[in-house]
């Protein structure tokens, strides 16, 4: 929600996830760190496994084998909230039309 936002993401939008259940940051290049759900590996290439990203309904990181660079996608004052499912069995259908293999961050800007 808003407060935890305020809280941990004072430049990045990741320094709010890290705060998320399993979630930790990893090297994306070019000093950029994404998020990852730890010990997930991608099922097709056995490497980092980033979880797909959604900003209001529409998807802006494709995921699986590709960093999402999600700080350069929505800064930590255009959040509203974020919601974070982890396994593919508990992600809603409105996010369903994609394969989801490594997990959804679901943003709400304001």
């Amino acid at each position: 929600d808003r407060d935890r936002i305020d809280r941990y993401a004072h430049f990045r939008i990741s320094e709010a996830l890290v705060t998320g259940p399993g979630l930790r940051l990893v090297s994306a290049g070019y000093g950029d760190r994404d998020p990852v759900f730890g010990g997930w590996r991608n099922p097709t290439s056995g490497g980092t496994c980033y979880p797909h990203v959604f900003i209001d309904g529409m998807l802006f990181g494709q995921g699986g084998s590709l960093p999402t660079h999600i700080d350069r996608l929505i800064r930590p004052e255009e959040v509203e909230a974020i919601e974070v499912f982890r396994f593919p069995t508990e992600v809603p259908s409105r996010f369903r039309w994609i394969r989801v293999q490594c997990g959804v961050i679901a943003i709400w800007s304001r």
